[in-house]
């Protein structure tokens, strides 16, 4: 509470709006030379002078913050106008003009930062029929609160106190009925674009950096003010805290000497001296061409993470990958290179995995800090930053950021088209504001490579440069031959609508009789239920036959998504323990690992035989990836048995109705047909892809399908170069109009018009297109509840803790479309069973937090195994 009556105060734990509002401006000094232009910074400087004069409204001083000893003191609700909203209202828009060098444009963009800058979706009702609040407000006496705005601010707007004045004639019209969007343009929704068609690409740019640059340092200085020791602190001790908004990276001599130092620690011979290990990357960086925008083409295993680290130079730089552990991979090597004290990870259970086993909860800062965008090194899965590509409110924050800042891409074609075309999008907005990419992957689709070639370019001229290894080395990579392909192609029927996915006995003797000749074999399929299936019926069969001996049980494993977090964790090192890269010559025990397509990336194995579902070219290639891993260079399966004829170590499992037992769900089966026809291209002389594009309509081509699919036990050897090369006519061979690359063009069709996301929750959705859902088996609930009364006596409870405790613990993932069938109720129900008489909050907080988790019985047959589709990833 404020001692002096007239005080307004910015922050409930007694942060005064003058503090609060040099903090900002402290915090802005150490970024303002990230944009370059002289007339933006001072923009930025203004709107945030300005920023918070809302505030000032007795409706905010006193219920919302409690200051209770301010005056005035009249807390008519009519008065709650929302304080962004309110604080433009208190502007002498005439003066503000006159420090903007009366550019009217500016003055706009201004305006908009300051109204915009704490969007909530209820700000909406006071946009389109505040009417009756804006007239209060104009009849109400409001020179006390104009004169405390003044002796508030007087030191800051360098005692120009006319700055700060109520705007009556924007009141009067507001009071009429006109929308506040007619005189302060919103930034988002579709609502509002036309009132947004008339700004030019150069005045987006600079409404993005100004609204951008001040809820960045908005949010950073109300992050350090809320830690109560930064209050106790003096000026000087503060700056040194808000200095840290941007965190100083490594010079580049110190990540190139990191880098050889670890690459010494792997090496057998450990006298090499470090300066004498040479870097390929650090080669190819010395061509200018390859620091700015980028795309890397090469192999997994081939060093592109460290080109990523050196190609960042001394700049801020963000790494993105799909999948969480690939991200949680990517962190521990890069905290080697750079520090822990300079690396920052994000993705959804980034805080539980920081807090770890031990829960050092120092580690949670890493989190904190990273939330920031404070660290100069960012690992993170993709859905944290490329949703802003829609636009949703806020995304100013994260595109100002990423204007000074470089962003690698990793993996791009693991995310579906949607996905990947409003990446296409993010790349485009961030060159154009000025940052740097370098988009990273084994296989690029060709369709975005175009795209990028379109829009990344200036006067007709493209800004990004390709590097190619497969090109560039393409004899060594013709020469490198690991995997001979053998296809098993199965007949099955369909029967009232239902097909037949069942795998022939044959195949299971097959597998185990791989394992029996100590071989480490991984069979891959489309589905949870068939890998659920396939797993059960091999451990029967070696129990049958009384193999035991010779295969383990504890070496014989499955792994699909259906398992807790915990359960992943502890079967993922399990599989690393087991199938440990590079197998070790000594490693003679038989091992079987049945898994779905999660088994793809992110788990570092080496096996000698994979037996997988037919899936499109790309994903076949990952998964022929994780087979002899250990041959790096000049190795041909071929040759390894002298004259003899060496036997395929990959089986491509092909149903001939519905090609896998995903059926179209899990993979489009237009990218099935065509990996298919580009496979017997490959093993014959005939040209499959011209026989199939010449057949005159879907129903030929439906009636003719089964001469696309490669000949049974047909077989290719195939070399690294042939598998790029391969993905690469795969998306060149695709119709633009089929289904697939529709979903590409349409959503990149759908954010050129200027499609912008209402809600930052909807363009997670619509990134990700999230098809799961979260459940707890009713099994459990004695647990559960048992767990969760345990909890709640901590003194620490928060949601990082419910997360790892209780999320980690019972929550498993199922398709959305199984609910109507599986749903027994929401686990909130379990919590209202709990009794608890010291501190109703926690329940409060517990319910709130397993709002959307649903309860289902994954014992019932019944419900589980009705369809085929029920157990898709």
């Amino acid at each position: 509470m404020a001692d002096n009556k007239n005080q307004i105060l910015a922050k409930d734990n007694g942060i005064s709006l003058k503090l609060h509002t040099k903090d900002i401006l402290d915090t802005f000094n150490k970024l303002n030379n990230k944009t370059t232009q002289n007339d933006i910074k001072d923009c930025i400087e203004l709107a945030i002078t300005l920023h918070d004069l809302g505030k000032v409204l007795p409706y905010f001083q006193i219920v919302v913050l409690g200051n209770n000893n301010y005056e005035p003191c009249d807390v008519d609700k009519e008065l709650n106008i929302y304080h962004s909203l309110a604080s433009v209202l208190f502007i002498n828009q005439e003066k503000l003009k006159e420090k903007l060098l009366n550019n009217d444009k500016n003055l706009k963009y201004v305006l908009s930062a300051i109204a915009y800058h704490h969007w909530k979706n209820s700000l909406e009702m006071d946009l389109r029929y505040g009417s009756e609040k804006f007239e209060k407000l104009l009849n109400y006496t409001s020179e006390q609160l104009v004169k405390n705005l003044q002796d508030e601010l007087n030191e800051l707007i360098n005692g120009e106190n006319d700055i700060i004045q109520l705007n009556k004639a924007m009141l009067q019209g507001l009071a009429n009925g006109l929308s506040f969007a007619d005189y302060v343009i919103p930034p988002y929704q579709l609502y509002w674009l036309p009132k947004r068609l008339e700004i030019d690409e150069e005045g987006k740019k600079k409404w993005i950096l100004i609204s951008g640059f001040l809820q960045r340092c908005d949010h950073y200085a109300s992050f350090c003010e809320e830690d109560n020791s930064f209050i106790q602190k003096n000026d000087e001790e503060k700056n040194g805290i808000l200095d840290n908004i941007e965190i100083e990276k490594l010079e580049y001599n110190q990540i190139v000497n990191k880098i050889k130092e670890e690459i010494k620690n792997k090496l057998t011979n450990k006298t090499e001296k470090t300066q004498d290990i040479s870097l390929w990357q650090e080669e190819k960086l010395k061509d200018n061409n390859c620091k700015n925008n980028l795309i890397l083409i090469a192999p997994t295993g081939s060093g592109k993470t460290e080109f990523a680290f050196l190609w960042s130079g001394e700049e801020k730089f963000f790494y993105t990958l799909p999948l969480r552990a690939a991200v949680e991979q990517i962190y521990d090597r890069a905290t080697k290179i750079f520090g822990e004290d300079k690396t920052g990870l994000l993705h959804s259970d980034a805080d539980v995995y920081l807090l770890g086993d031990d829960y050092n909860y120092e580690r949670l800062k890493v989190y904190d800090v990273a939330k920031q965008l404070s660290y100069p090194v960012i690992v993170s899965t993709g859905d944290q930053f490329f949703p802003y590509g829609l636009r949703p409110p806020g995304y100013e924050r994260i595109y100002a950021t990423f204007s000074y800042s470089r962003v690698v891409i990793d993996e791009i074609q693991a995310y579906d088209p949607r996905a990947t075309a409003i990446i296409v999008k993010f790349i485009e907005d961030i060159y154009r504001l000025g940052g740097k990419f370098l988009l990273m992957t084994a296989t690029l689709p060709e369709y975005v490579k175009k795209e990028i070639e379109d829009r990344i370019k200036s006067n007709g001229e493209k800004h990004f440069d390709e590097l190619n290894l497969y090109e560039e080395e393409k004899s060594e990579y013709q020469n490198l031959k690991k995997h001979k392909l053998s296809f098993v192609n199965i007949s099955n029927k369909k029967k009232d609508k239902k097909i037949d996915f069942t795998i022939p006995e044959e195949i299971i003797k097959d597998i185990v009789s791989k394992a029996e000749d100590k071989k480490r074999v991984l069979v891959i399929l489309s589905t949870v239920k068939q890998a659920k299936n396939i797993y059960e019926r091999i451990k029967s069969y070696i129990e049958k036959n009384k193999t035991q001996n010779i295969i383990k049980d504890e070496n014989i494993i499955l792994f699909h998504s259906q398992f807790t977090l915990n359960e992943k964790q502890r079967i993922k090192n399990e599989i690393e323990n087991k199938f440990k890269n590079p197998k070790d010559q000594n490693d003679n025990e038989g091992k079987i690992l049945v898994a779905t397509q999660v088994v793809e990336a992110a788990i570092d194995i080496d096996t000698d035989i994979l037996y997988t579902e037919i899936c499109p070219m790309d994903a076949l290639v990952q998964r022929m990836g994780r087979v002899l891993r250990r041959y790096k260079k000049n190795f041909d399966l071929d040759k390894q048995n002298g004259t003899s004829k060496v036997s395929p170590n990959i089986y491509v499992l092909v149903f001939k109705e519905g090609y896998e037992s995903g059926n179209g769900r899990v993979y489009e089966s237009e990218l099935i047909e065509k990996t298919l026809i580009l496979l017997k291209d490959e093993g014959n002389d005939t040209n499959w892809q011209a026989y199939y594009d010449n057949l005159n309509t879907e129903k030929e081509k439906l009636k003719k399908k089964d001469d696309t699919i490669p000949d049974d036990n047909s077989e290719i050897l195939m070399s690294e170069y042939c598998k790029y090369d391969l993905v690469k006519k795969l998306y060149e061979i695709l119709n633009p109009n089929g289904k697939y690359l529709s979903k590409f063009y349409e959503t990149l069709s759908l954010l050129d018009a200027g499609f912008m996301s209402d809600r930052r929750e909807e363009a997670q959705r619509m990134f990700r297109e999230i098809m799961n859902a979260s459940v707890i088996d009713i099994a459990k609930k004695n647990d559960f509840i048992k767990k969760v009364k345990n909890l709640i006596n901590r003194n620490d409870l928060n949601y990082t803790i419910f997360k790892k405790e209780i999320i980690a613990e019972f929550v498993i993932s199922v398709p959305y479309w199984n609910l109507e069938k599986l749903q027994d109720g929401v686990v909130t129900q379990w919590i209202e069973q709990i009794e608890i008489s010291d501190d109703n909050k926690k329940i409060v907080k517990l319910k709130e937090w397993c709002s959307d988790i649903f309860i289902v019985d994954l014992k019932d047959k019944n419900k589980t195994n009705k369809n085929d589709e029920d157990n898709i990833i």
